[in-house]
């Protein structure tokens, strides 16, 4: 568990990613509460805004991301219950920028259908990776990170895991802001709108 990508791992950086990138419903925010930071004070938190590696791509790489030609690779935590990975029905990377991109966002792991889009893709990872555009944040115990999910893309530096209960612990939570995005007979609680 420590080496794959998931929130469990921890001998390995956590790549770029939006939460449930994988699933059609995702949440609008997310919350992560530090209760612990690990001991040696060596993990930190990438945060990424798109809007600000967007601006470093040509038009056509973003024509290329807005095409819905992209899959994503299901969790690792959700394999056993579903049989096996899985891949999402192609997506966009985002949509239109000027009324609400809707970014997704898996590395590594996500894939385009289409050769140009996989290269603009590409170009799009080598982006969000530039000193000038990914923070690394200490989050220190007490402290919250509210990041909004449709724009910002998170991950995690590696850190030393104890197994000792003295570990890196963060809790996450999800924030939608509309009640209808996940409504119906199956759902599981209520979701209240931010308001």
């Amino acid at each position: 568990m420590a080496t794959l990508q998931s929130n469990g791992s921890s001998s390995i950086d956590l790549s770029l990613h939006v939460e449930n990138a994988y699933f059609g419903f995702r949440p609008d925010f997310l919350l992560l509460y530090c209760l612990r930071q690990d001991a040696k004070q060596e993990a930190r938190t990438s945060v990424v805004d798109i809007r600000c590696a967007l601006a470093k791509l040509d038009p056509h790489e973003v024509a290329e991301l807005q095409k819905p030609v992209f899959m994503v690779p299901s969790p690792p935590s959700h394999h056993g219950a579903m049989g096996g990975e899985r891949w999402s029905d192609p997506r966009p990377v985002f949509g239109d920028l000027r009324v609400d991109p809707n970014f997704i966002c898996h590395f590594p792991g996500m894939k385009a259908l289409e050769p140009m889009a996989q290269r603009a893709l590409d170009r799009f990872e080598e982006v969000v990776l530039q000193r000038d555009i990914v923070r690394h944040i200490a989050v220190q115990p007490g402290g919250m990170l509210l990041l909004n999910n449709r724009k910002v893309a998170h991950g995690r530096s590696s850190f030393e895991a104890r197994y000792d209960g003295s570990d890196r612990w963060l809790q996450r939570v999800y924030v939608t802001r509309k009640r209808s995005s996940y409504s119906g007979e199956d759902a599981a609680g209520v979701v209240f709108p931010m308001l």
